[in-house]
């Protein structure tokens, strides 16, 4: 007997071999949604598809899903290797100014003004904005902040 999936997470089923998300159905109004993720069923692709529903029950929780489902669905495999474009991750500075710019339809301006002003000027002072050194930048907050401004800074 399976265990049911408790409400609002995001199942992984096996369906002819190839792995699919079984999306929650109130985030489509009472409609069950799947996303094939086009992966056979292998313990590798397994954890593959459990980040990937991670990701999906982070971004609901954090209303930034993305409801048309493009950015969870498998990347370049209709490309040949060949014709794969290797795309720059963008920096921190960038990811906070289109955040900023995103979030001001929705936060008041004191908000903008000054909450939002003094964690990008917190961005600015870093040493480095490449977010794969997440590590490097929490030490440098944590360090050169209260415990307080560090701790909004990164919850931002």
């Amino acid at each position: 007997m399976s265990q049911r999936q408790t409400k609002g997470t995001v199942g992984i089923e096996s369906v002819k071999s190839v792995l699919r998300l079984r999306l929650p159905r109130q985030v489509f109004g009472g409609k069950q949604k799947y996303l094939s993720l086009g992966l056979s069923d292998t313990p590798e692709n397994r954890k593959a598809a459990e980040l990937k529903a991670r990701q999906i029950e982070l971004d609901i929780l954090s209303n930034n899903f993305d409801a048309s489902l493009v950015k969870y669905k498998p990347q370049g495999h209709s490309l040949k290797p060949s014709q794969r474009r290797k795309e720059k991750a963008p920096d921190l500075s960038t990811l906070w100014d289109r955040y900023s710019i995103y979030r001001s339809k929705q936060v008041s301006e004191t908000t903008l003004k000054i909450q939002y002003a003094a964690v990008g000027s917190h961005i600015a002072k870093l040493p480095t904005k490449d977010v794969a050194n997440a590590i490097q930048i929490r030490d440098f907050l944590i360090a050169h902040l209260s415990q307080d401004a560090a701790r909004r800074t990164l919850s931002c």
